[in-house]
């Protein structure tokens, strides 16, 4: 019924523009309901950064690797070392977040105390597609990453919903999102959040390995 509900909601929006890719589509229009979640406030909440923000099961990064989609593949950018916090969301197609604290070198997201998110699900069938809905005063740019299509997605927040290869659609509108660059390794779909501009992200995403 959610996945029904999602795609009707989908079709009901005037306007919308899509930007079709292997293993990456985007969908862009203005949501027509009120945000999905409040906007965050400044606190930083206790325990493993992101452990607020609805991403999932805290697991290791063997569990990730055992669980989640595909091989894992890690920025080997200076700014980054391990991730501080590792999420798995079986639920939401094998969906796995790598979050790192906010730092002197990362500074915060959208998120307090959060200062890069980087997710990766599902991308590997051409049935597959991204789609995110995107209101009034977020731009959106069409770019090349490590060598695939991808797009940076700056200015308003916004949240956004996929459609898995197993089938329905993985709604995801536990929180609005930042910032984001979004590609697809033509196997797996990944999304970065910072704050540190569109080059240092096509960069981040250059020294994934």
């Amino acid at each position: 019924m959610l996945a029904l509900l999602a795609l009707l909601a989908l079709a009901a929006v005037a306007g919308a523009i899509g930007l079709g890719l292997p293993g990456l589509r985007l969908i862009l229009a203005e949501p027509t309901d009120a945000p999905p979640t409040p906007a965050p406030s400044a606190t930083v909440a206790p325990g493993p950064p992101g452990s607020e923000l609805g991403l999932g099961e805290l697991v290791t990064l063997d569990d990730a690797a055992t669980w989640g989609v595909g091989p894992l593949r890690l920025p080997t950018d200076d700014r980054f070392g391990p991730p501080d916090a590792v999420y798995l969301d079986r639920s939401k197609a094998r969906q796995v977040a790598f979050v790192w604290a906010a730092d002197a070198d990362l500074p915060t997201t959208l998120d307090p105390g959060v200062g890069a998110i980087l997710m990766a699900f599902d991308g590997s069938v051409d049935e597959e597609f991204y789609q995110k809905l995107i209101g009034s005063g977020t731009a959106v740019e069409r770019l090349t990453v490590d060598g695939g299509p991808g797009f940076w997605i700056s200015g308003a927040p916004h949240y956004f919903f996929y459609a898995p290869s197993t089938g329905g659609v993985v709604d995801d509108q536990r929180r609005w999102v930042g910032n984001a660059l979004i590609w697809s390794d033509g196997e797996t779909t990944y999304r970065l959040e910072t704050s540190l501009g569109r080059d240092a992200a096509l960069a981040i995403a250059g020294s994934l390995e």
